[in-house]
Parts: structure tokens; C-alpha cells; sequence
């Protein structure tokens, strides 16, 4: 019989169990583990076909498309809106416009007088509000409704080709027009009818006013010439032969009341022709004063400018005469490019200067309390110190003043309760013309009240609390009125 070393043995079943137990544990983990996996993976795909959504929307509604013969516009607006087809076809419209781009080509007439690009911006809106109004030929190429998200989109496009057609169509009717105007208005030129011609010259370059950014290029006696550009340069070359001229360049006025001054001015030519029916217009450079608008020149050219009163404390004031294009060439002055044109001519100007002369005030007061004349005259003496530091003027001859200021004030009784005694106090001040000795100004303040211990005293009492409202209701009236 085979004997086995014990200790041997010992180590064999140790070996063997260590085994068993290895593999037993590893078939318990199988058995433990395969159900999990299988339900791991179950969940895994679950949620792969949940993640996966068919997105069936058109493709112009995923991405704006890019069609290199068309300017597209996609527009949106959500269904639940009452009118929302409608919005969603004006918002892919301006979708559509936002792509026709506008420029300043360096041949026009608005890159030659627009230095600064002050009209630019305007310019640009204005046309594509203009081009907004034009495009008709778009062509609604889809809609889609998503029922879902309460969205509705629409697809319009608009062939390059057609708009640039109708555009070149649309521009030489416009350069036909303004050479039209440009032929008649170097007819009248030439036979000296200058206003005319710089108002068919006008009318030219308005009927362009789409196009003062482009080149607007034609064949004119076998020349090529930059239309817009020749009808500006057209009307600033007349104005630069006409001069405004006058006599004076300075004269003095009063600001004494009813008092005017006149300035005649004459417009000739350089070669001394008198230019008559010529409209012009007055501006104060400084200052301001009563003086009409507008004028225009007689037969021998001539106009005189009444300048009324002035206003302002200035006593050198600028007026401004010259040549009134608005009236040459008559256009709405809510158009933004009638008005840049206006701006841009240089025209001839003349500047007289106001000498500005105030009035010489001769004051005097009657002041009572209780019908008896004060021997200070308390409200004379404040009105005149608050005048004279307003530039106020006062002489002590009564004859050599141009406006006489009368003032006269008194007290009444009133109440008494116990040792409290009540005054009241009216006070009035007016102006006289002294050349025509009429009134020209009169102001009153009445029941000024006075507190004291016996009537006189309160009398006296609302002649300060006069004196306190003098400047704050007299003097400003005063100054208003006469200066």
C-alpha cells in the first residue's frame, strides 16, 4: 500500500480547498451578477431610443439656406399670436431686405458733398425704406407649422437677377427725368432766367434723390457726365456770381418801445446786373428781434429789412441777410433730402451788425402811508438800484429821458383787534413813451399787508414787505416789456 508523508498531505487538502472555495465564489458571482448586466443593458438601450428624436422640420427651418442667384428671408412668429401668418411673412420680408446691401459709390453725388458722413446714416434708412415699399417680384418658396412648438416660419427669396433688372429700370427713368430738367434748365440760363434755372436744376437733383449714392453716369453731347454731381455744381455756380450788398454793415437801434430800424440791401451779379424778384431770408447770428422772414428784391434788386424790436440784453447783436434757396426751389421740409440739399449750397450772404442803444428812464414816485407823503421813498429808490443793475439807464431831466417810469403807492386802514393794527398797501407802476407820451406798460400789486401796534406803523410795515416784492414781480415785468 502507497504511504503519503502526512505533512504533504496536509498541504494537498489546504491547496484543494483553497480552490474549491476560489471556484465557488467565482460561480456564486456568475450566478449574482449575469441578471444585473442583463438589466444594465436593457436601461442603456431604453435610453439610446429615447435620446434618438426624428427632427422632421424643413431644412430652411434648421439653417438659413444660401442661395447664391436669390436674397432669402426667413421669418418666424409663434402661432399663438391671432395674426401670426401675417407676422411671420413680414419678418422673413425684412429678413429678405436686410441682405440687398446699400453703399456710397465714390462717383456720386452724395460721397462728393457728404464729407463728414453726417447724411450717410439717413441716407441709408431712407432707402431701404424706399426699397421696402418697391420690392414686389419675391416669391414664397415654403411655410412650415409646428404644431409642437407653436411656431410658424416662412420662406420668401428674391432673384438677384429681376431686382437688379428692375432697379436698373426704375434709375434710367429717374436719370431721363433729371435730364430732362437739366436740359431745359441750361435754356433758361443761357437766356439769364438764373432763378428758374437753379429751380429746374433743383428739381433735376431731387428726382435723383434715390440714387445720390450710385453712379448716375449718362451721355450728354457725346460726353459722359456724372448727372447728379453736374445739377449740384449747376446751381453753386450761379449763386457764386450773385452778391448781397448794403450800404452799411452796422447801424444802431433803441430798445426804447415802438422804435425800428432799416437795413436796404441790394443782390447784383458780378458783372452789376441788378437782380430783381430775388428771394432772401433773415437770420439773427446773435440776438433776435421782430423781423419778417423773408423778402424779396424789386426791379433794381433792392429790399429793406425792418428789424423791430430786439431781444436779449446783448448790445451788439448780428442779423444775417441772404439769398433763401427754400423759396427758389419749394420743397417739404419734412423731406430729410430736400433739406440736406438746402444745406449743402454755399449762397451769398451780407451781415449787419445791431448797435443795440437802451432807453434812458426818467423815474418818478408818489408814495403815501395813510395819505400822507412819505419824505423817503422807499419803493423809488429799490426799484431804481434793481433796474440800474440790469443795465437800466436813468437821467434826473425829465426831458432828455425816452420812457418815463411813474410809480405812486398808499396805504388804507383796515382791522384792529385789540393792539394789533392792519394796513393795506397798493402801489402801481406804468411806462410812458415819451416821444408819443403813450402808456406803454402798467403793472399793479394790491393789499399788502402790514402788521403793527397802531396804524401808521403798520402802514410802514407793508411798504417793506413792498419793497421785498418789487424785484421779485416788478422788475422782471419792467424788463420784459420795454427792454
Amino acid at each position: 500500500m502507497l504511504k503519503i508523508n502526512t505533512k504533504y498531505l496536509n498541504i494537498l487538502k489546504r491547496t484543494l480547498k483553497g480552490r474549491q472555495l476560489f471556484l465557488w465564489l467565482c460561480i456564486v458571482g456568475c450566478f449574482a451578477c449575469t441578471p444585473q448586466v442583463g438589466i444594465t443593458q436593457k436601461r442603456n438601450k431604453k435610453n439610446k431610443q429615447a435620446q434618438v428624436v426624428t427632427d422632421n422640420r424643413p431644412y430652411w427651418v434648421k439653417a438659413k439656406p444660401v442661395e447664391s442667384g436669390y436674397y432669402t428671408g426667413i421669418g418666424y412668429a409663434s402661432s399663438q399670436m391671432s395674426d401670426y401668418q401675417q407676422a411671420a411673412k413680414k419678418s422673413a420680408l425684412q429678413d429678405l431686405l436686410s441682405e440687398i446691401k446699400v453703399t456710397v459709390s465714390s462717383r456720386s453725388f452724395l460721397f462728393q458733398t457728404d464729407k463728414n458722413d453726417q447724411f450717410r446714416e439717413a441716407y441709408e434708412s431712407s432707402i431701404k425704406t424706399t426699397t421696402s415699399g418697391e420690392v414686389q417680384d419675391f416669391e414664397l418658396v415654403d411655410t412650415y407649422k409646428d404644431e409642437q412648438q407653436k411656431g410658424y416660419w416662412v420662406y420668401y427669396r428674391l432673384s438677384k437677377a429681376k431686382y437688379q433688372s428692375e432697379k436698373l429700370r426704375k434709375q434710367e427713368n429717374a436719370k431721363k427725368q433729371a435730364l430732362d430738367f437739366y436740359e431745359k434748365a441750361q435754356q433758361n440760363e443761357q437766356k439769364g432766367d438764373w432763378m428758374t434755372a437753379m429751380d429746374l436744376y433743383m428739381k433735376g437733383l431731387m428726382s435723383l434723390k434715390d440714387y445720390w449714392g450710385e453712379s448716375t453716369s449718362v451721355m450728354y453731347e457725346g460726353q459722359e457726365i456724372q448727372l447728379g454731381a453736374t445739377l449740384y455744381t449747376k446751381v453753386q455756380r450761379i449763386l457764386d456770381q450773385l452778391v448781397v450788398t448794403s450800404p452799411t454793415t452796422k447801424i444802431a437801434l433803441s430798445k426804447r418801445m415802438n422804435t425800428s430800424a432799416e437795413v436796404t440791401v441790394q443782390v447784383k451779379d458780378r458783372a452789376q446786373r441788378s437782380m430783381a424778384n430775388m428771394p432772401l431770408s433773415t437770420t439773427f447770428l446773435v440776438g433776435g428781434g421782430d423781423v419778417h422772414p423773408y423778402y424779396t428784391t424789386n426791379a433794381q434788386g433792392k429790399a429793406t429789412i425792418i428789424v423791430g424790436k430786439v431781444y436779449g440784453n446783448s448790445a451788439s447783436q448780428k442779423l444775417q441777410i441772404g439769398v433763401a434757396m427754400e423759396k427758389i426751389s419749394q420743397g417739404s421740409v419734412e423731406d430729410p433730402f430736400y433739406n440736406y440739399l438746402l444745406s449743402r449750397f454755399r449762397v451769398p450772404t451780407h451781415e449787419v451788425i445791431l448797435s443795440i442803444e437802451k432807453p434812458v428812464f426818467y423815474l418818478s414816485s408818489v408814495e403815501k402811508n395813510l395819505g400822507e407823503s412819505l419824505e423817503q421813498k422807499a419803493l423809488r429808490d429799490q426799484l431804481k438800484a434793481a433796474l440800474a443793475n440790469n443795465g437800466v439807464e436813468f437821467t434826473e431831466d425829465k426831458s432828455k429821458a425816452e420812457v418815463w417810469l411813474e410809480l405812486s403807492a398808499d396805504t388804507r386802514r383796515g382791522t384792529s383787534t385789540e393792539s394789533i393794527y392792519i394796513t393795506y398797501l397798493n402801489l402801481n407802476l406804468k411806462a410812458i413813451d415819451a416821444t408819443s407820451q403813450n402808456e406803454v406798460f402798467s403793472t399793479n400789486i394790491n393789499d399788502i399787508k402790514g402788521f403793527q401796534l397802531n396804524y401808521e406803523r403798520a402802514g410802514l410795515e407793508a411798504y417793506k414787505k413792498a419793497k421785498d416784492q418789487m424785484e421779485k414781480k416788478i422788475v422782471k415785468k419792467v424788463l420784459a416789456a420795454i427792454l
